[in-house]
């Protein structure tokens, strides 16, 4: 599974889930991201900052709203 190769590369398991629902919904919110991880929206936004800082994923507008692709 993608997620198990992820965290052997650095990703922790909650990176590697935030990781392969993005790549699996190519463009996503932080809402969307939560409901696809099963992860509380706290521990989303708490790990996006440093997904984004790291290159993993890009952060755009859509509207008024963030939405994230990976990379």
């Amino acid at each position: 599974m993608i997620e198990n190769e992820l965290t052997e590369a650095g990703f922790t398991l909650r990176e590697a889930k935030i990781y392969t629902a993005v790549l699996g919904l190519k463009q996503a919110s932080i809402l969307q991201i939560a409901k696809k991880t099963a992860l509380n929206r706290s521990v989303v936004y708490s790990l996006l900052p440093r997904m984004v800082g790291e290159g993993f994923l890009t952060m755009s507008y859509k509207g008024v709203r963030k939405v994230y692709v990976a990379e």
